[in-house]
This record gives structure tokens, sequence and C-alpha cells, in this order.
């Protein structure tokens, strides 16, 4: 009889295994959405430091030298990612297609990628904004509302 008892316990019930399964699912539940906001904050981060590199490798393509200075005078600009990653700039007021500035940004940031929501919105569209020694980016989405924005530090051209 003891025999029977003890081979009998080797095991969960049904009833505990689902208790537990319960248990496990409504963790999961409460759980996920935090998970995965946080999973967005993080790519909204690593978006807004790939932003504010290529500001700063504008800014070190102005100051490179006196051509790249003079191929971007105060005004706004468009800079484009094309499917591999590679940032060019374009606008209305870039001398000499930017040859220099564009030069520059390839060597300096071979490969940018946006991953968060904000940027697929904004279809990868960054604006670039030069004003007395100032230059600032901002993903902008297709109505121009800014997604985001980088920090816009002086610089002084000599």
């Amino acid at each position: 009889m003891k025999e029977q008892k003890r081979l009998g316990n080797k095991g969960f019930s049904l009833v505990e295994l689902i208790v537990v399964i319960a248990i496990m699912a409504i963790l999961v539940a409460v759980l996920a959405p935090t998970l995965l906001s946080k999973i967005e904050d993080s790519r909204e981060g690593t978006d807004l430091q790939a932003l504010g590199e290529i500001n700063t490798a504008i800014k070190e393509a102005i100051l490179s030298s006196e051509t790249a200075n003079d191929e971007m005078p105060d005004g706004t600009y468009t800079v484009a990612l094309d499917a591999d990653g590679k940032p060019t700039i374009s606008g209305a007021n870039l001398k000499n297609n930017g040859a220099k500035v564009n030069a520059e940004l390839q060597r300096t940031i071979p490969e940018a990628k946006f991953k968060s929501k904000l940027a697929k919105d904004s279809a990868n569209k960054i604006q670039v904004t030069v004003e007395k020694g100032i230059v600032k980016t901002a993903l902008v989405k297709s109505d121009g509302t800014v997604v985001e924005m980088s920090n816009g530090e002086k610089f002084e051209v000599k």
C-alpha cells in the first residue's frame, strides 16, 4: 500500500498545471505592453543618436574646408538616405550640388538607419537648417510635422 501512494504522488495534477499557466498568461499580458514600449523608446533613442551623428557630420563638412562652407550658405536642406543608408544632401541654396559636403557626409557616415515607428512615419526625411552658425537636423513627416530634432549647437567659421 505505501508503495502505491508514493508512485501516485509523482507529478502535478491537471488543475495545478492550469493554475500555473493562467498565472503566467496574466503576467505576460501585464508585462508585454511595458516591454514593447521600452523597445520602441530604445529605437527612438538610437534614431536620435543617428540624427545627432548626421548633424555633427554636416558641421564637420562645413568646417572642413572653405569650399564646403561656401557650398552651404544659410538655408534649409534635405538629407535623403539611399537603400544602403548613405546620406546625400540637397537643397535650392546648395552650390555645386554639395559635392564637398556630400563627400564628407558619406565619409563620416557610411550608413545611417532609422528604425522607430516615428522614423518610418517620416520616410527618413531629414531636414537640415543652417542659420547664423547653427546647424539643426530634424526628422520631418510628409505633412511638415517635426518628429525628432537634434540640438543645434553654434559653431564658428573663421
